[in-house]
């Protein structure tokens, strides 16, 4: 707790905010994206999505080489 800051929203609210992932149910993590560059330029770009709860609701990737744009991809 002492490691915590004291940005006014009282003790218990900032240890519900303080994790890197938020799981509450009126207010957390709602998105979670991941993008990666291979060694050929290629991008991939996957994006994981969270309800209230923290409970996975969903997934979708993309990939993009030059010259082609952006493709729903391999999640892989």
């Amino acid at each position: 707790d002492a490691q915590l800051p004291d940005t006014g929203f009282g003790l218990e609210r900032e240890r519900q905010l303080s994790p890197i992932f938020i799981a509450g149910t009126d207010y957390g993590t709602r998105a979670s994206t991941l993008v990666e560059q291979g060694g050929d330029g290629a991008l991939r770009l996957v994006e994981l999505g969270f309800g209230a709860g923290g409970r996975a609701s969903g997934r979708s990737a993309w990939h993009h080489r030059r010259g082609e744009g952006w493709r729903p991809g391999r999640e892989g």
